[in-house]
């Protein structure tokens, strides 16, 4: 447990409201900006999926909005800003191509 407080740069007098601030909002406690540009924490939990992931989508990839928008159709509360994990966003790009190419 010590070995990870340090990595977050915490240290042993750290106070308990310090310590639940942390748990509740760790972007703001250790001082990671907010916004459309942010990726979520390396480790986090996928918002559709909730496995935690080290590989997040690229929100910024030039295909991205159409496969935005199948995701909002299955989850209308999630929004880019709430980040995808790459496994949901290939999954949700093989669907939307899938939907969208016309049958023969």
């Amino acid at each position: 447990m010590e070995h990870l407080l340090d990595a977050l740069g915490v240290s042993r007098g750290t106070s308990h409201p310090d310590l639940l601030e942390l748990a509740r909002g760790p972007r703001q406690a250790l001082g990671i900006g907010e916004g459309a540009e942010a990726q979520p924490l390396a480790g986090s939990p996928c918002p559709l999926c909730r496995f935690p992931t080290f590989c997040w989508a690229d929100l910024a990839a030039p295909g991205a909005p159409p496969i935005f928008a199948a995701v909002q159709d299955r989850y209308p509360n999630w929004g880019p800003a709430d980040g995808l994990c790459g496994n949901c966003f290939d999954l949700f790009a093989i669907r939307d191509a899938r939907w969208s190419t016309p049958e023969n």
